[in-house]
């Protein structure tokens, strides 16, 4: 009975999890980077294009673009919502599975369901949860691994790490904590550990050998995913001089974790005491402790002196581990108190107000996750334009991001093309006779810059919108200009 009352409690956390989850579904329009792996599931789903060697280049690990397929294979419908429907389950994966890890290694329900409550209202999490980034499947399958090496089935374990790698190759650098969750946490003798390391490696190579064969030769571009270091983060394996600058950002990033820097900074000192007690005094936790609060530090450590760049969702797989040091350290202020009645009351004050800063979630969390607001307006750009799409009328995008936009929201307009020019002396350099459709985002064009394009050329269309910590407030945050040109520039 106890056992039913226990995941009673634990469904009703995974109930409002995801009813907050879904409320705030299509809240603002998707960044530039859900837009480009939303683009590539469309590719899967519209033209059979399973290998994604299609017109996008690829140069990431395609595993997380197939869940968002499968979304708009079941929901048969190309929306935002059913591009970020998947990282909703994940998330809920996620705590669900963490809520287990902690069951087994603690063997305390109040650890494991406080652990379970940090995750699942982390407004940090919550706001990654509602996105179509990679982040939150690869925490999930990355969680997944930890959980099977408890089970003993080290062939799956090693078949999920590698999948979250599949899913967005960062938990590569967290193999050591993968490998030191084995030898500390699950205390098995190295002689009988060592019969499970073909199983370890046959698990991983089901994923690592499919995924290098794909972006050798199926890929577009080849060996697209082994070019990602070189394109995007060429530094990522050299170390940083200015790691406090950057450890203070990324503490900056952080403050949200646990809803307040409070709760954030009083879970690492509270773990870290309880480690250093229990090296002075008996504790049967102590190993255990002491590979979360590893885990923690490795990680702002890894993140802090390699040159990672410094996206605050690159934060996510942390979540549950610092989730975990905060439980810790409320449940060893709960051991204390004698009365039974105390700490009900206790526990349910710090759950009530860990929770009332879901309330307050669009204002902490503003410019991340579901709460990113630079393309909003775009939507309505998109819908003007498919009115009007035209076999001879090219679109002429001015900034990168936009052309990402423009894989999603524009799938299946028929211009003449679309391309890219990063100043406005390019414009016309790039247009072709007849009608050209030049798209600004104003957000990021100087004033210089749109005073000219509105003297030059014909503005036919704006849109876009901000909210505001009060209220909703209007701004035009894309334009559209109309430029038909008649001579060739040859």
């Amino acid at each position: 009975m106890r056992i039913n009352k226990e995941y009673l409690i634990l469904f009703t956390i995974l109930i409002i999890a995801l009813y907050i989850r879904l409320s705030l579904l299509s809240l603002n329009r998707m960044h530039m980077d859900e837009c480009l792996y939303s683009a590539y599931a469309m590719r899967i789903v519209d033209r059979g294009d399973i290998a994604l060697n299609g017109g996008l280049k690829v140069d990431k690990p395609p595993l997380f673009f197939y869940f968002i397929a499968l979304s708009f294979a079941i929901t048969k419908i190309f929306s935002e919502s059913s591009a970020r429907l998947p990282n909703i389950i994940f998330s809920i994966i996620t705590v669900f599975y963490f809520f287990k890890i902690i069951t087994i290694l603690y063997k305390n329900f109040h650890i494991a369901v406080l652990t379970a409550f940090f995750t699942a209202f982390s407004v940090y999490y919550i706001a990654f949860s509602v996105t179509a980034f990679q982040d939150i499947s690869m925490t999930a399958f990355f969680v997944l691994s930890l959980y099977l090496i408890l089970k003993e089935k080290y062939f799956l374990s090693a078949f999920f790490y590698a999948f979250s790698t599949g899913c967005k190759p960062m938990t590569l650098f967290l193999l050591p904590v993968y490998l030191l969750f084995i030898i500390l946490v699950t205390e098995k003798p190295f002689n009988t550990l060592k019969h499970h390391y073909k199983s370890l490696i046959y698990g991983a190579i089901c994923i690592f050998i499919p995924i290098i064969l794909w972006s050798a030769f199926l890929a577009n571009p080849r060996f697209g995913i082994f070019n990602f270091f070189i394109s995007q983060q060429p530094e990522v394996m050299t170390f940083s001089y200015n790691y406090k600058e950057r450890f203070i950002v990324w503490l900056d990033y952080s403050k949200n974790i646990l809803n307040t820097p409070g709760f954030f900074y009083f879970a690492i000192a509270g773990l870290t005491f309880l480690i250093t007690a229990g090296i002075f005094k008996k504790n049967n936790f102590l190993k255990i402790d002491l590979f979360f609060l590893t885990g923690i530090f490795y990680f702002y450590v890894l993140i802090t002196f390699i040159k990672f760049r410094q996206f605050d969702r690159y934060l996510v797989p942390i979540v549950p581990f610092i989730a975990l040091a905060l439980a810790r350290s409320i449940n060893a202020i709960i051991s204390i108190l004698k009365n039974e009645k105390f700490k009900l009351i206790f526990t349910t004050i710090i759950m009530l107000f860990f929770y009332s800063y879901i309330y307050n979630i669009k204002t902490l969390c503003k410019g991340q996750g579901i709460f990113f607001q630079d393309a909003n307006g775009f939507e309505n750009i998109a819908e003007y334009l498919h009115l009007n799409q035209n076999n001879d009328t090219r679109i002429i995008y001015l900034g990168h991001t936009l052309s990402n936009y423009g894989f999603f929201y524009l799938y299946r307009t028929k211009f003449n093309s679309a391309i890219s020019v990063f100043n406005i002396d390019d414009i016309e350099k790039n247009s072709k006779i007849g009608k050209n459709y030049i798209i600004v985002n104003t957000q990021q064009t100087s004033d210089k810059d749109l005073e000219f394009l509105n003297k030059k050329y014909k503005k036919i269309f704006q849109s876009g919108y901000v909210f505001s910590e009060i209220k909703k407030s209007f701004t035009y945050n894309y334009q559209i200009f109309e430029y038909i040109k008649l001579v060739s520039n040859r």
